[in-house]
């Protein structure tokens, strides 16, 4: 993480890399966490709200069924399927 202008921040800086650079012209009150089990779990977690946040956008399964795999082929998108099993074989067409 890199500060590259003047800053004032006040409360914990948290990055999942080793260092943090260029706040020797900040104010900073706080701690600092770096590379540890803590942030890594801080980037699953951003990565899955911001999985769940994509909307729905995929079509051609039905949403309540409850097995895939006879061959569908699944275009580009988003498919949000309450529960469901794969049982043989589905195509993913990003095309």
């Amino acid at each position: 993480m890199t500060n590259t202008d003047i800053s004032g921040i006040n409360g914990t800086i948290v990055t999942n890399v080793d260092s943090i650079c260029g706040y020797t012209t900040s104010i900073h009150i706080g701690s600092e966490e770096f590379a540890n089990g803590s942030t890594a779990q801080a980037n699953i977690d951003i990565a899955y709200i911001a999985l769940m946040a994509l909307p729905a956008s995929g079509g051609g399964l039905t949403p309540n069924a409850s097995a895939f795999g006879s061959g569908e082929i699944l275009a580009a998108g988003v498919y949000d399927v309450l529960a469901g099993s794969l049982g043989g074989y589905i195509t993913i067409d990003a095309a």
